[in-house]
Formats: C-alpha cells, structure tokens, sequence
C-alpha cells in the first residue's frame, strides 16, 4: 500500500522506482567524482614526491591508508580545514570564474581536469572540498613516507600539493575579479591543515599511530 493507504499499482511501483533509480544514481555519481577528484589529488602529489606507481611501496602504502579512512569514516570530510581565501573576497560575479590547481599543470590556465567548479557550489565550497582532500593526502603520504622509512619533511609534503588560483574562464588566467589583475597562487595545503587531517585520520584509524611509531601530530 502507499503512504496514503492506496494500493500499489504496477505504474506506480515503475514509477517510484524509476524515482529512486535517479536519486541513487545522482548521489553514487556525485560520490564517485568526489573520490576520483582525491585520488587524483593523492597521485599527482605522491608524482611530484617521487612516489611513482603502484611498484612504489611508499605510494602502495598511501593507496591502503586513503582506502580505509573514507571506508572507516564514510566519505573523505576532514573537520578543521577552512575554506577561506584572501583571492576569493575580491571576486565579483563569481560565476565567470573558477579554481585551477597547479598540480595539475594549471600554471594560471584553465585545463578539464586543473579547474573545479560545481553549478551547484559557491568557489568557497569548492575550495573547501579540495583543500579538504589535499589536506588528507597530505596526511596520508607524509604518516606513509615515515612507515616506509622514506625521509620527507611535513613542508615538503605540503609543498607537493602545489597551489590554487583563481581562474576567470573569459581570460583564461589568475585573476583578482577587480579589473583582471594578475594574481599568485596560494598554497592548497599549508602544514596546520596536514597535521589536522593526522589528527582526523589517527582518530578513524588508530593503527595508523602504531604503525609509525609515534602518538602526535605535527612533523619535522
């Protein structure tokens, strides 16, 4: 029966379940780009680290970490991280721009997978998500070097996830929105927002701790 005490018919139950079929599939695609966005994150910046390749124990490490914590913590929400940016308060008409990443390749230019920016989302959300998922693979290869005895400093790490910039999609380059000015990127992930992501991720897998030998946050 339906909620208002009817009887199901056959062209209600299709119906409803072509309803649910949408709803499903929105939501695991929107997860899926969500878990991509920060693999690809993870990979570019292990690259830059010269942790290259599934044969590369250090990266293998970091792949098994980054899989257990969204398992573990039901998606890839590291508390702490802001979203804040001196670049973004300048923008007008925030719908002419969007973020470019230098990780991949950004350099200022607008490129498919260098820009972030959701129809639905503000720059500030956008930028939150990505600092987010910087911030946890920052955790995860800087606590994952440790493990596999490979010496990397928490500056280094963050360093390897390179910067964000403003992008103006008409120009095509960093913009501060206030006339086209030129703009430097600023950091994606700065070390306070690495060493908050450890705490995150020490919290949804204690062995992590064990496994380095060490109980704190912070680094070298």
């Amino acid at each position: 029966y339906e909620p208002n005490g009817e009887e199901w018919t056959q062209d209600a139950l299709e119906a409803s379940r072509t309803q649910h079929a949408k709803k499903f599939d929105v939501v695991t695609s929107t997860s899926l780009h969500k878990l991509c966005t920060a693999f690809a994150i993870l990979e570019k910046a292990a690259h830059k680290l010269q942790f290259e390749g599934p044969s590369n124990p250090t990266f293998r490490e970091a792949v098994g970490w980054f899989l257990k914590f969204v398992s573990k913590n039901n998606g890839l929400r590291v508390r702490g991280i802001s979203g804040g940016s001196s670049s973004l308060k300048s923008v007008k008409n925030a719908g002419d721009f969007a973020l470019s990443l230098s990780l991949f390749g950004g350099g200022g230019a607008v490129h498919p997978s260098a820009w972030s920016r959701s129809k639905s989302s503000s720059l500030s959300t956008e930028l939150h998500r990505l600092r987010q998922y910087a911030s946890l693979g920052s955790a995860i290869l800087y606590l994952s070097a440790k493990r596999t005895c490979v010496g990397r400093t928490l500056t280094e790490v963050c360093s390897a996830f390179g910067t964000f910039a403003v992008v103006h999609f008409a120009a095509g380059r960093a913009s501060t929105g206030d006339g086209g000015k030129e703009r430097a990127g600023e950091p994606l992930v700065r070390p306070k927002y690495c060493s908050r992501a450890m705490q995150e991720l020490r919290a949804a897998l204690p062995e992590v701790a064990s496994s380095t030998g060490e109980g704190g946050g912070g680094g070298t």
